[in-house]
């Protein structure tokens, strides 16, 4: 693809102007290559490329990867959950720390004893 790049952005996504060798032009790779996922692509202008890899560095989190290796059903889920959260100002990481405060509090309930077991235990 390219004799020669520079690079235009070092921190995730990497977007680098190269010239293609068969045309001479500049074109603009971004490389979402992290771990085990992502890839490169290409754009036509530099402001494209720079806005492309804006946009991108703030919906893949910067986890070693681990984001890349989320099914499409999970982000699928995760942006219907976000959609029904937003109008209540509230963010899946608040749902969840929520629920797990329910559940935990459901489960003590359960686990600890009624005033009638209590009394039986002590009239025996």
């Amino acid at each position: 693809m390219s004799s020669k790049s520079s690079v235009l952005r070092k921190s995730f996504p990497r977007v680098t102007k190269v010239i293609d060798k068969r045309s001479g032009k500049p074109r603009y790779q971004i490389d979402t290559r992290k771990g085990q996922g992502g890839g490169r692509f290409f754009r036509d202008t530099e402001k494209e490329a720079l806005a492309e890899a804006k946009k991108l560095a703030e919906e893949i989190p910067v986890d070693r990867g681990l984001g890349i290796q989320v099914s499409n059903e999970v982000r699928a889920m995760a942006h219907k959950c976000m959609a029904k959260l937003a109008p209540l100002g509230k963010t899946i990481e608040d749902a969840t720390t929520f629920y797990i405060e329910h559940l935990m509090e459901v489960k003590r309930k359960k686990e600890s004893l009624t005033i009638d077991l209590l009394a039986r235990e002590w009239y025996a």
